[in-house]
């Protein structure tokens, strides 16, 4: 699992890495990060919505297995 300080979280969370997206919570997620990023200028507020993305993938670590690896790739 990459680092939450890693810039892949930012990558993805600004829609410049595209996964193949297995899981539909994953889809929702990332649809609700990106429309509060475009909105948002504060760089702390930014960074809690990148630990919140992160959170997500360490607590369902196990069924978003390929999304990982499209990660750790990325």
């Amino acid at each position: 699992m990459p680092d939450v300080t890693d810039p892949i979280w930012l990558r993805l969370a600004n829609g410049d890495l595209q996964l193949d997206i297995r899981v539909l919570s994953l889809k929702l997620m990332l649809t609700r990060v990106r429309s509060q990023l475009d909105l948002i200028s504060d760089d702390e507020v930014r960074l809690l919505k990148l630990r919140d993305l992160h959170r997500y993938f360490v607590k369902n670590e196990r069924v978003l297995s390929h999304e990982l690896a499209q990660l750790k790739l990325g």
